[in-house]
């Protein structure tokens, strides 16, 4: 039995450990997507500050190069005329703004500040002054935009060369459109200044279409594939190691290969341009990836800004609570286990000897049951004899009629006095004393036997029937039934006829009470309300009231205070069994506050429906 139980605690111990040990994990889990998910903001926070930066930037360039206005504007006017002197023109603007280049290359990492005619027409490349008049209006929407809307436009781009995060800015002379500039920057400006802010690792990595655009030489010479998904490119420019301490040929290799390890598990995350961010455990060292994506100026999904953090101490820790928590939790477990185990044997040996002690009670339990069996006869036939006793004390008094009657008869016949007259009286007293005698017997039978529910009414509907009878049949009497409905709900009663019955006991008892005391008018106010938990059904009279000395009695069968042939004593008893034993209610008399009788009835209200649900 002992190897038994010790094969069960040890398939339980596996089987709770396991179910532990998924919790376990799979709280670790919630935990660290909360960490991606708060790294993802960080980064995001990150590359929005900088691009922020940037475009302060390149609105102080712009309004830098501006000062030259009247130069510029006069040059690009004539530019735009057509002028035979074109080539002279582009070589004056560019010498006009060689040096302010060369200090934005220098002090923003400017990449490229490109001056464009209407319709998109290359007028000077700065970075390129040789490369001129060929026209962007088809591969570069934000210069499109700023032709149509002769506004700001700011984004990431492609181009024909490069990509840039441009930001052009339409030039007018008077209120006439004769031309934008550009200023861009490249990713490596936005890494460094990352890095300067957050010393991670960064690339920037764009969509195959979006790399498409590229004229092919220049794709073959600054884009490189990606080793994180087939369907993009690095910038090779952005690809390249930087100077910053942390950034190192080792560091290089490791990201290489956490890329190969992400390159499964991102692929529809990437496709879907989602933001989101993975962990991969390399060298006991915990790598966060964070995927920004980057939409185009045309609002198409182009590229991704990408975080490396070399070591997450915050899933370190996770991991390391992980273990913490699985052990304290198998501790525990076997603890808990090898008590059961010492309770469970200390209650088998309880049980051997209970066995021994259950043999002896046994002897002496079948010892006692012929005792119970005398003892319960004796209560039914004690019962019986109480029921027979009610019944007798019932019917002594109409039998005695009925034999009087009887004498009567053969009294009067004896002496030739018996006639049809007489005859029929004394027939009338046997038959209303026999009509007693049968009610008795019924009233019995009923009220013993147990009731069933089914049949539900509206208790106001209840109530105004039975006052509508009443009133209708005591009008001669004087006594006036004052009905008040203060619900502000519909509520039904389940025994609908047992408890207009109710009704009508109490009621009918009330106008006796009245008429045994000397009153012009008499009065039964009947009052309908509710509270938090039940229905409260109150019915005063002004009658005489009820005598301290029976108050106690009143629901006793066959307890009554009229005259024999009056009352069986059952009406109040029945409406008890009605209201506290069939509907689960309470019932009860008290004195009225000045004068009469108070006669109180609660329903519970759970249990039962309202009119609209009939």
């Amino acid at each position: 039995m002992r190897f038994k139980l010790l094969a069960i605690l040890i398939a339980l111990f596996v089987i709770v450990e396991s179910i532990g040990v998924y919790v376990a994990m799979k709280f670790r889990d919630h935990e660290i997507n909360y960490i991606l998910e708060k790294s993802v903001d960080l980064n995001e926070v990150l590359y929005n500050s900088i691009m922020y930066s940037f475009r302060n930037e390149a609105d102080l360039i712009f309004d830098n190069i501006m000062e030259s206005r009247r130069d510029i504007v006069e040059i690009l006017s004539r530019a735009n005329r057509e002028d035979p002197q074109t080539d002279i023109l582009r070589e004056k603007l560019y010498k006009l703004l060689e040096d302010k280049y060369r200090y934005f290359k220098v002090k923003y990492n400017v990449r490229q500040v490109h001056f464009h005619l209407p319709k998109a027409i290359s007028f000077l490349r700065m970075h390129k002054p040789s490369k001129f008049g060929d026209s962007l209006w088809g591969v570069r929407p934000s210069l499109r935009e700023v032709h149509n809307t002769r506004k700001v436009v700011r984004g990431f781009e492609e181009g024909r060369i490069f990509n840039g995060f441009r930001n052009i800015y339409p030039i007018f002379q008077g209120e006439e459109y004769i031309g934008s500039v550009e200023v861009s920057f490249s990713f490596q400006s936005i890494r460094s200044q990352a890095m300067e802010l957050l010393p991670y690792h960064y690339k920037f990595m764009i969509s195959n279409s979006t790399a498409n655009i590229v004229w092919k030489s220049s794709k073959n010479n600054n884009y490189s594939p990606s080793d994180l998904s087939d369907s993009f490119y690095y910038d090779s420019e952005a690809n390249k190691r930087c100077d910053h301490p942390k950034h190192n040929d080792e560091l290089a290799h490791t990201i290489s290969h956490i890329n190969k390890e992400l390159n499964i598990s991102i692929q529809q995350d990437l496709n879907e341009f989602k933001r989101f961010a993975k962990y991969i455990e390399h060298d006991d060292s915990f790598f966060t990836v964070s995927f920004i994506p980057i939409s185009s100026v045309a609002h198409k999904d182009s590229a991704y800004f990408i975080a490396y953090e070399v070591d997450n101490h915050f899933i370190r820790k996770e991991f390391s609570d992980m273990k913490r928590r699985i052990g304290i939790f198998t501790v525990a477990l076997l603890v808990s286990l090898t008590l059961i185990y010492l309770v469970i044997l200390k209650e088998l040996e309880l049980r051997a000897l209970n066995r021994s002690l259950e043999i002896r009670i046994a002897d002496e339990i079948k010892s006692s049951r012929q005792k119970d069996k005398v003892i319960i006869q004796q209560s039914k036939l004690s019962a019986m004899a109480e029921m027979i006793n009610s019944i007798a004390h019932q019917w002594r008094q109409p039998l005695n009629r009925i034999s009087l009657e009887v004498i009567n008869i053969e009294e009067d016949f004896l002496y030739d006095e018996l006639s049809e007259e007489s005859l029929m009286r004394y027939s009338e007293g046997i038959n209303q004393n026999v009509q007693y005698l049968s009610k008795t017997i019924d009233d019995f039978r009923d009220f013993y036997r147990p009731r069933e529910g089914g049949d539900v009414a509206s208790i106001v509907d209840l109530i105004e029937s039975v006052v509508n009878i009443i009133d209708g049949e005591f009008k001669s009497k004087q006594i006036s039934l004052n009905f008040n409905n203060q619900l502000s709900e519909p509520f039904t009663v389940d025994h609908a006829k047992d408890f207009k019955q109710v009704l009508v006991n109490i009621i009918t008892n009330s106008i006796d009470s009245i008429e045994s005391v000397d009153r012009v008018e008499g009065e039964i106010d009947i009052l309908l309300e509710s509270s938090n938990s039940d229905i409260k059904l109150t019915i005063h009279d002004n009658g005489k009231g009820i005598e301290k000395e029976i108050a106690d009695r009143v629901f006793e069968p066959y307890f009554t205070t009229k005259f024999e042939n009056q009352g069986t004593g059952m009406g109040l008893y029945i409406s008890k069994i009605t209201i506290e034993t069939n509907m689960g209610g309470h019932i009860y008399f008290k004195h009225g506050e000045e004068v009469g009788t108070e006669c109180i009835i609660k329903l519970p209200k759970d249990g039962h429906s309202n009119d609209s649900e009939i």
